[in-house]
């Protein structure tokens, strides 16, 4: 990662609402988040479960909250609510522009709770 990089990181944590749950238009948001995060160099873990999208987003502050106003105006993420906004000294997915995990590997039916149980284990 160049030095410029390193500097005003910040992590996010969100939750959406999937304005469909077809198979294929979730495939799609996966597919777009990948592409966009990677073109911004932000990197990340995106979970879909249900209606909902569970989401960890991080780097360079302005591009991360930049990607967080393009998502919202997509409209395929709606009610998004950020969870936590923390800076960070380095990145936890460095190695993924924007990795997706299936359903099952979420905590039963409670992807929130894996999602709260993974952030913390970043600490």
């Amino acid at each position: 990662m160049a030095a410029r990089d390193t500097r005003d990181l910040v992590q996010i944590v969100y939750v959406s609402t999937a304005a469909t749950t077809a198979p294929e238009a979730v495939t799609d948001v996966a597919e777009r988040s990948r592409r966009s995060n990677e073109a911004r160099g932000l990197t990340g873990l995106k979970v879909h479960h249900g209606r909902h999208f569970y989401a960890i987003l991080e780097g360079p502050r302005r591009k991360v909250f930049d990607r967080i106003e393009e998502i919202i105006g997509e409209r395929a993420e709606q009610e998004l609510r950020i969870l936590r906004e923390e800076p960070i000294e380095h990145r936890r997915f460095a190695n993924w522009s924007f990795g997706t995990l299936p359903p099952t590997v979420t905590v039963g039916d409670r992807p929130d709770e894996f999602l709260r149980r993974f952030c913390r284990s970043l600490r």
